[in-house]
């Protein structure tokens, strides 16, 4: 599923926000579980940034699951990669879009409703006005059933 409706995401460091369009549900019937391989990327412009001297706009992406689609109580994060996407030193700006993806294998035990989504969180540095604006991503999953014929 690709989404490309723009998000525009506050610069404050270290809160998540979900990333809209990126919620998946994957339901797992086989008695001994499953395994889901799961992709996801988005892509991310700063152009309306601002920082104070030397400065940078970068960010963590990260995939989440949980049992229940409200994302409450417990949820798992599963894993993340960085992402930059505007720096400026001294007098030079530079505001590009930025990509980045994760992977993982999600080795699923027993039956059940599963959903997943992907997490924005900033980690700028020095960065007085702007925000982050999610452009494209996507969240796939492939599940593998375990049984051999």
């Amino acid at each position: 599923m690709t989404v490309s409706v723009q998000q525009g995401i506050p610069n404050a460091n270290g809160i998540l926000t979900p990333i809209e369009g990126t919620e998946q549900e994957i339901v797992v019937t086989e008695a001994g579980g499953a395994d889901l391989f799961i992709s996801g990327n988005i892509q991310v412009l700063t152009d309306t940034m601002d920082g104070n001297g030397a400065a940078s706009g970068s960010y963590n992406l990260i995939l989440e699951r949980s049992t229940n689609a409200q994302f409450s109580g417990l949820v798992d994060q599963l894993t993340f990669t960085s992402g930059l996407a505007f720096l400026e030193l001294g007098n030079q700006t530079v505001a590009f879009q930025g990509s980045a993806s994760v992977s993982y294998i999600d080795r699923i035990t027993e039956p059940g409703v599963y959903y997943y989504r992907l997490t924005f969180r900033p980690q700028s540095v020095r960065i007085n006005a702007g925000e982050y604006v999610v452009q494209e991503r996507s969240l796939n999953i492939l599940q593998f059933d375990r049984t051999i014929p």
